[in-house]
């Protein structure tokens, strides 16, 4: 762990702002016909938009592993669920790039998001326990006896002997018991606070309200006392999509009707298009509920001073899907709407929205934010200083997003999909013995990627973004994961 000069009183903090499956292309600002954000919406016109900007992966393990670290997924190789940085990039993280610097402060409402913080061990200084703001705490890893070997715990009781509804229990004792305890609590918190929501009370494994979370947000913040980078990653959108009643009203009487797209070879349950339909229609009613409790977030900001001594980043570990068979982000597969995440950037010195249009990405957080507090260049990153940061835009670069949930972390890459985008073109590689292909889109022509321009032949720059694709993973077989 490094050590660095302490800054000085009065530098600005920096504050990352992750909300768990939120997609660009449900809001407004990037496009969406639907109004689901306005409160943050109204906020970004005082903003840096990058309006194509993109996630590591296509779920919570590889997409926050690599706004920490700095790195794609097919370099940190925390792959899948549970997965974590393996060892060789395991100090490689915001955390140890600031400590000694700033106070750091991590907090993540997804147990998936939650171990990287176990991860970065004492250079987080103030790691915030992942149930601290929930309304009932069952997950037992959270406990207080178990937080030294938080990641040994979580695997052994959340993921073997106790499954929270998700599968059948590793002990035919201490599972159905703590089942009889979740239902006897969900009961009671249903009584209390079930009426404010349609379908349920929000959930991530434990139950919490969205104004509780908003709520200890803005009481962590008003705490800080010194120069600090502040990591909040929230559970909201992610599922289950439990909105405030007005919202599902207000959306469900619009006649807004999705494109129906065909389902993908890759997805073996498809769901039918009412049911995505449906599903599309609780989330943007959650992104809208949610929106309304950020209203508070802001005002604070505003209050407290923090917006003109702070620099914010809200974005996405990734996005959601409501297409071609998928209802979430399970499906290794990477259109538009489960890689293209928000990034919306405050400064103290932006006071007028400015719009990046060119190609960037969750890793190029990393080393903005060194630049910002005037560290060292972390040489490691695979970023770039994003542009009106001092980077510049480029419509040559290319960006990737990965995904590899079923390839072991140590071995040769062999089962994935890799996405890259150059300009407005976009080539997703598909690596696996029943779908072995690529398929390309020229996003600027083809925004909803309707067009696969690949399913009759690669052209030449298809062919050579699926050249340059094999050579990459060819380049990282080869080299040593010890």
């Amino acid at each position: 762990v490094q050590r660095l000069p302490l800054a000085k009183a009065g530098d600005p903090h920096i504050i990352i702002i992750v909300f768990d499956a939120w997609t660009a292309e449900n809001m407004r600002i990037f496009g969406y016909s639907r109004e689901t954000m306005p409160n943050l919406e109204k906020e970004a016109d005082q903003a840096i938009v990058y309006h194509r900007h993109y996630s590591g992966g296509n779920f919570t393990v590889p997409g926050t592993a690599s706004i920490l670290t700095g790195l794609y997924p097919f370099t940190h190789r925390a792959l899948s669920l549970g997965g974590r940085v393996i060892q060789k990039h395991a100090d490689q993280n915001i955390f140890n790039l600031f400590y000694g610097h700033r106070a750091t402060v991590g907090f993540a409402q997804n147990q998936n998001a939650d171990t990287f913080l176990d991860q970065a061990g004492k250079s987080l200084q103030t790691h915030i326990p992942f149930g601290t703001f929930n309304l009932n705490n069952r997950i037992v890893y959270d406990d207080p006896l178990y937080h030294n070997d938080q990641y040994v715990a979580m695997n052994s009781f959340e993921n073997g002997i106790i499954q929270h509804e998700k599968g059948f229990d590793g002990s035919l004792m201490i599972g159905p018991a703590m089942r009889l305890l979740s239902l006897q609590q969900e009961a009671y918190l249903t009584k209390i606070f079930g009426g404010n929501y349609v379908g349920g009370i929000p959930s991530c494994d434990e139950k919490f309200t969205l104004a509780n979370v908003v709520n200890g947000c803005i009481q962590t913040l008003s705490n800080l006392k010194e120069p600090s980078l502040v990591y909040f990653h929230f559970f909201p959108p992610h599922k289950p999509n439990y909105p405030y009643p007005q919202y599902l009203d207000k959306f469900s009487k619009d006649n807004y009707a999705p494109i129906a797209k065909p389902t993908h070879p890759m997805v073996i349950d498809p769901v039918d298009y009412k049911a995505l339909r449906d599903d599309r229609l609780h989330y943007d009613a959650f992104l809208a509920s949610w929106d309304e409790e950020l209203t508070r977030l802001f005002d604070f900001f505003k209050s407290s001073g923090l917006r003109k001594k702070s620099h914010i980043f809200f974005t996405s570990d990734h996005g959601e899907l409501h297409e071609r068979g998928i209802a979430g982000h399970t499906a290794p597969i990477h259109y538009e709407p489960v890689v293209h995440v928000p990034l919306i950037a405050f400064s103290p010195e932006v006071s007028k929205r400015v719009d990046v249009l060119t190609p960037t990405s969750n890793i190029d957080l990393l080393p903005t934010i060194a630049s910002l507090a005037n560290l060292p260049n972390p040489t490691w990153s695979e970023g770039e200083i994003l542009p009106q940061y001092g980077g510049t835009e480029s419509s040559d670069r290319t960006i990737y997003t990965f995904d590899a949930v079923k390839n072991s972390a140590f071995g040769p890459l062999v089962r994935y999909t890799l996405g890259m985008i150059k300009g407005s073109s976009k080539l997703i590689r598909f690596k696996y013995p029943e779908y072995d292909r690529s398929e390309f889109y020229k996003l600027d022509s083809d925004p909803q990627e309707l067009n696969d321009l690949a399913a009759n032949g690669l052209s030449i720059e298809a062919q050579q973004m699926q050249t340059d694709a094999d050579a990459l993973i060819e380049k990282l077989n080869k080299s040593n994961l010890s």
